[in-house]
């Protein structure tokens, strides 16, 4: 806006007003023309109209103006007005130009706030808000997923489906998190507040911790088994080994030893059938080792690639 000229402007109405006056004085009482001093009236109202015509323009505009950003119709404009002068166009063009930035910066922030709410109803985590009314403010795609729910406008009527679930989260405290289980999923709940404009929110953030559990269960079974392959390989490999250094005592040196002792307890039929008996503990001992081995490669799981 063009402030120079529309003071000009006024101020060359106003002296113009001021003149037409006196002349109208003058004339009509100093030379009793009466005729002259009509004339010069009629211009003085003329200019009176002008200048209030002139005014009340730049405060409608104005009045427009304002009424454009506070309610946010920033696709009006102001059209050039060449009849009254250039101050009024340079005027508008001013408030065309303020409308314009007004209107960019809108767009923007529509543009921030859809690429915001694109990453929000993306997210593998489900968000969940609502006021203190229990109105909802947020809800995105993972959280109906979660939830098995489609679209809800207030948080009681969750209530509907997971009646303990909505008690706990209008329950929780900022910062807390509890687990809940939703048709064979492992869900963890946590809750935060945030405050805008003096008004409280709480944002609730669901996880699917199903797999992670899986994992950390299979994890822990592994590790049992490990345990477990280790504990009986180390009880069954030195039963083999003992075995084996028996049979071999047997083979090599208990007959000789019973021809020179003449026992009649103790037979070739009973050493036959005591080293059947530890053959039968050593087969079974290196069948046990070779299951166990199986086992642990059936149970070893390669890492990814």
């Amino acid at each position: 806006m063009n402030f120079k000229n529309f003071k000009l402007g006024i101020g060359i109405r106003v002296i113009s007003l001021t003149l037409a006056l006196i002349i109208f004085v003058y004339l009509w009482f100093e030379q009793e023309k009466y005729l002259s001093a009509a004339l010069i009236g009629f211009l003085a109202i003329y200019l009176s109209f002008n200048l209030y015509h002139y005014v009340e323009n730049t405060n409608r505009k104005l009045t427009r103006f304002l009424e454009y950003i506070k309610y946010s119709d920033f696709a009006s404009g102001f059209a050039a007005d060449n009849k009254l002068g250039k101050s009024f166009k340079e005027l508008n063009a001013s408030f065309n130009e303020v409308l314009e930035a007004f209107r960019q910066a809108r767009s923007e922030t529509e543009e921030h706030w859809q690429y915001l709410n694109t990453v929000v109803q993306h997210v593998g985590i489900g968000l969940l808000s609502f006021d203190q009314d229990g109105q909802i403010q947020l809800l995105n795609t993972a959280a109906c997923r979660l939830l098995y729910i489609n679209n809800i406008h207030n948080i009681s009527e969750l209530a509907d489906l997971h009646p303990q679930l909505t008690e706990m989260i209008q329950k929780m405290d900022p910062g807390t998190n509890f687990l809940f289980r939703s048709n064979e999923q492992q869900v963890s709940i946590q809750a935060t507040e945030i405050r805008l404009k003096g008004k409280s929110y709480k944002l609730i953030s669901l996880k699917n911790i199903q797999n992670e559990l899986q994992q950390k269960e299979l994890e822990s079974w592994q590790n049992l088994t490990s345990v477990l392959r280790h504990e009986i390989m180390n009880s069954i490999t030195p039963i083999s080994s003992l075995i084996s250094t028996l049979i071999e005592i047997f083979e090599e040196e208990l007959p000789e030893d019973l021809e020179k002792v003449g026992s009649a307890e103790i037979t070739s039929e009973t050493v036959d059938d005591i080293k059947e008996a530890f053959t039968t503990i050593q087969r079974r001992s290196i069948a046990l080792i070779r299951f166990v081995n199986a086992y642990k490669d059936f149970t070893h799981i390669p890492k990814p690639k």
